[in-house]
């Protein structure tokens, strides 16, 4: 669970999944993958990002300390400053939001 800030507001929240995947050709390599979901706090909706390795380029920006999406209803990307949330704030956001849409 990640908090999206721009500008130093708050503008969402990002959750994370980590999930077994195979894929052609090698079906019976087992992979991994993230799925992503941005919340945004206005309401709008966004879709889920995949990361797959062996890059994990979506796994570099959050070590880094951010987040670029393409952003439909702004028509443009944007890159937000992710800040890692835990504890309790953590448990409450993750019972909020959960899993990102695609994953279930």
């Amino acid at each position: 669970m990640f908090e999206l800030r721009s500008d130093g507001q708050l503008v969402g929240y990002l959750t994370t999944t980590v999930g077994p995947m195979r894929s052609f050709p090698a079906f019976w390599i087992r992979q991994e993958w993230l799925w992503a979901q941005p919340h945004w706090l206005d309401g709008h909706p966004q879709e889920p990002e995949e990361d797959y390795g062996p890059g994990w380029y979506l796994i570099e920006q959050l070590q880094a300390g951010s987040f670029e999406t393409f952003d439909a209803q702004a028509d443009e990307m944007v890159t937000c400053e992710a800040v890692q949330v835990c504890g309790p704030e953590r448990d409450r956001l993750w019972r909020r939001y959960g899993l990102p849409d695609a994953a279930d």
